[in-house]
Order: C-alpha cells, then structure tokens, then sequence
C-alpha cells in the first residue's frame, strides 16, 4: 500500500509572518504599523487622538494576524507529529506482519492452498456444465 505524498512547509515565510496585515487603511507589514504607532503619539496635530485611534486598531490588527501565524504554526506541527507516528506505526505494522509471514507453516499453508484449488476447480466445471444445458435441453 502507498501512501500519498505530503508537501509541508516546517515555517511560514519572513513575508507572510510580518507582512501582510490587513488594517482599515490598508495591507501593511508590521514594521510599518509600529512606525505608524510612534509617529502617532509623538505627534503634536489636531488629529492626534484620531492618529492614535487608528493606530491602536491597526496594532490589534497585527496581533490578530500574528495569532492567526501561530495558529497556522501549530497546525503544520500537529501535521508533522501525526506523520512521524504514521511512520512509527507503519513500522510497527511491518514487523507484525512480517513475523506472521515467517512463522507460517508452509506445510499446512499449502494443503489448504491444494484443497481451495480443487474445490475451485470442482465448482468451475459444474458451473460450466450447467451453463451448457438449455431451456430446450432441461424440458426434453
């Protein structure tokens, strides 16, 4: 039996762990809402609480999207773990049944190979003698 190749990445990508945040003014890397964050309050204009505001939701956004990273994270670990005990129970499963291979008894396995083959052929040539006849030939 094969199994069916599994491609996983171990990581995200620098990219997609710092970049990629979506904030009400747009996608940003996490670099820029920070920066965003110190202008804002070290501002001096009218909008500062404004600057603030939007800087506040736009931080929450980053740690969203960095708990939305995480979460991807410890979902490729669970995939990783599941696939080393696929492994370990292949093994496993190998061994048993190589074990039952080599403790058969070859002398029993055969005889019971000899007699299902008889009984086979026995019921081949009845079927095929009974498919031979006819409606025809069974009423006359």
């Amino acid at each position: 039996m094969r199994r069916p190749r599994l491609s996983l990445p171990a990581t995200a990508q620098r990219s997609q762990v710092f970049g990629n945040v979506v904030t009400a003014t747009g996608t940003l890397t996490l670099q820029q809402v920070l920066t965003a964050a110190i202008t804002a309050i070290n501002g001096t204009s009218a909008s500062r609480a404004t600057d603030i505001q939007t800087s506040l939701d736009a931080i929450d956004a980053g740690a969203s999207h960095i708990t939305q990273v995480r979460a991807d994270q410890g979902v490729r670990a669970q995939r990783f773990d599941a696939a080393a005990d696929d492994l370990d129970n292949t093994g496993t499963d190998l061994a048993t049944e190589r074990e039952g291979l080599e403790s058969t008894d070859l002398t029993y396995a055969l005889s019971e190979f000899q007699s299902k083959q008889t009984a086979l052929q026995a019921a081949q040539t009845l079927f095929a003698q009974t498919n031979k006849s006819t409606l025809f030939d069974l009423m006359g």
